[in-house]
C-alpha cells in the first residue's frame, strides 16, 4: 500500500503545477479503508476518465508535463490495489478543475497475539522454497515494487536497470529465476536473454519476460530470444507465483 500511495503522490505532482495543492486523506467507512488523493492540477479529460489506470495511457495534451515514462504508474497502483481485495477510481471535473482518485481497501480485524513460538514457526514454511529472483527493468520504481511483490510471496531479490549490467549481475547473484524487461536501454531483453543462454551457467534457468506488448507476434519473439514464459505488464502476481512455484533452487 505504501507503494500505491507513493505512485498517486507521484502522479499528482507531475499534473499539479508549481504552487498548487495535494491533499491526501484516510477514513473508514463500513468496514473499507477509503483513501483520498486530491489535486487541483490540470485535471483529466472526460473521454480519459475511464482510461486513466490502462497500461501506457498518458493524458493527451499534457504528456510534456509527464516528466517521461510509460503511464505504467497508475496500472501498477490497480493491480496492487486489487490484490488486496480493493478497488481505485479516478474523477475530475475538467481540464484544469484537478483530479480525485479514490482507494478503498477491506478493513481487517486486528490479528490475535502471536506468541514467541509462532513467530519462529512462520518463516520456516515460506524459506522451504526460498528462491533468488534477478529483476531487470530500466525503471526503478517497477523494479524495486516487483521486488517487493516477491518478498511478500517468501522469495528474495536482486534488481538492476540496465542490460550490460544484468549479465555481471547474474554470474555474480547465481538467481534461481531471472525477470526480465524488454525494452532496455542498452541491450534490449531478448539480447539480454540470447547471451545468458550462451552461458553454460544460465542454460536451464527460468527466463520470464517482462513486458509491456503481449501481441502473438511477441511472445514468438520471446520464445525464439529463449525467453521460457511471456507476462505482460503490469504482471499478474498469481501467475507469477505459479511459475516460480515450478522452480527448484539452484543446489
Amino acid at each position: 500500500m505504501s507503494q500505491v500511495i507513493a505512485n498517486l503522490l507521484t502522479n499528482a505532482a507531475k499534473y499539479t503545477p508549481s504552487g498548487g495543492r495535494i491533499k491526501l486523506s484516510a477514513t473508514a467507512d463500513n468496514g473499507r479503508a477509503v483513501i483520498t488523493i486530491r489535486d487541483n492540477g490540470i485535471g483529466i479529460p472526460a473521454e480519459m476518465q475511464s482510461d486513466v489506470f490502462r497500461l501506457f495511457a498518458q493524458i493527451g495534451d499534457h504528456r510534456e508535463r509527464s516528466q517521461g515514462g510509460l503511464g505504467i504508474g497508475l496500472a501498477l497502483v490497480k493491480q496492487l490495489v486489487e490484490l488486496h481485495g480493493g478497488s481505485v477510481s479516478a474523477s475530475s471535473e475538467g481540464a484544469d478543475q484537478g483530479s480525485v482518485f479514490t482507494v478503498q481497501i477491506p478493513l481487517t480485524a486486528a490479528p490475535d497475539e502471536i506468541t514467541p513460538a509462532e513467530q519462529s514457526a512462520e518463516p520456516a514454511a515460506n524459506t522451504s522454497r526460498r528462491l533468488k529472483v534477478l529483476v531487470i527493468d530500466d525503471n526503478p520504481i517497477i523494479a524495486d515494487t516487483m521486488g517487493m511483490l516477491l518478498e511478500d510471496i517468501g522469495h528474495e531479490f536482486e534488481a538492476v536497470h540496465n542490460g550490460r549490467g544484468a549479465l555481471d549481475a547474474a554470474r555474480n547473484y547465481r538467481p534461481d529465476a531471472i525477470l526480465l524487461d524488454i525494452g532496455l536501454p542498452d541491450m534490449d531483453g531478448y539480447e539480454v536473454c540470447r547471451a545468458l543462454r550462451h552461458d553454460h551457467l544460465f542454460e536451464h534457468t527460468t527466463i520470464i519476460a517482462q513486458t509491456g506488448w503481449g501481441q502473438d507476434k511477441d511472445k514468438e519473439l520471446a520464445k525464439e530470444a529463449g525467453f521460457d514464459f511471456h507476462l505482460t505488464k503490469p504482471v499478474p502476481l498469481a501467475d507469477l507465483q505459479r511459475i516460480l512455484s515450478d522452480v527448484l533452487p539452484r543446489e
